[in-house]
This record gives C-alpha cells, structure tokens and sequence, in this order.
C-alpha cells in the first residue's frame, strides 16, 4: 500500500474561521463595553445621556419626555419613555423603564 504524504491545507480555508473568531470577539467587546458603560452612568461616573428619537407618530425618550415634562438636571433616577400621538395630535406618555441611579459621590 502507498504511503500518502500530508499536504498543508489550502491558504483560503483559514478565512473562514479567522472572520469567525473576529466577529465573535468583537461582539464580545461590544457587550462588555455597553456592560461598563451602563454601570458607569448608574453609578454616575458618567453622565447619562438625554435623547429623543421621533418615527412618525411614536417617540422614545429618556430620562425626561420632551414635551410637557421639566426635569432637573441632576436626576436621581433614568427612565425610557415612549410618547404616542393621539387623534387630538397631544402626546400620551407611557414609562416603559426605570431605575433609581447610586447617590452622587461628591
């Protein structure tokens, strides 16, 4: 019987796994970095951000809705609202989270 010699795989065929353990390990940093980021802002070593984000009739919206609501500036607590427009065209709130943030360390 004849003996076979090994050949060394093809150069392409490591592609493959190489973008997969790329991709894999971004997306674990990505995740670990929302994780910090996220214990940061409660904890108030970051500030957390204000937004509002309006599609057609619905709006999201955090910590404070935009309309019809004044809000301190420093919050004690976040939370996400989501507004909807009415026939009436006024603004309906609803809270959709909430958390109390750690005491501001001074």
């Amino acid at each position: 019987m004849p003996v076979r010699e090994a050949r060394p795989p093809a150069a392409g065929s490591r592609l493959p796994q190489a973008l997969v353990i790329g991709v894999s390990l971004a997306l674990v940093l990505a995740l670990a970095g929302c994780w910090l980021t996220s214990l940061a802002m409660y904890h108030r070593v970051l500030p957390i951000p204000a937004f509002a984000i309006e599609f057609g009739g619905l709006e999201l919206s955090g910590p404070c809705p935009k309309h019809g609501f004044d809000c301190d500036k420093d919050l004690s607590y976040y939370a996400l609202w989501r507004g909807r427009r009415l026939p009436d065209h006024s603004l309906q709130y609803d809270q959709i989270f909430f958390v109390y943030l750690k005491p501001k360390q001074r």
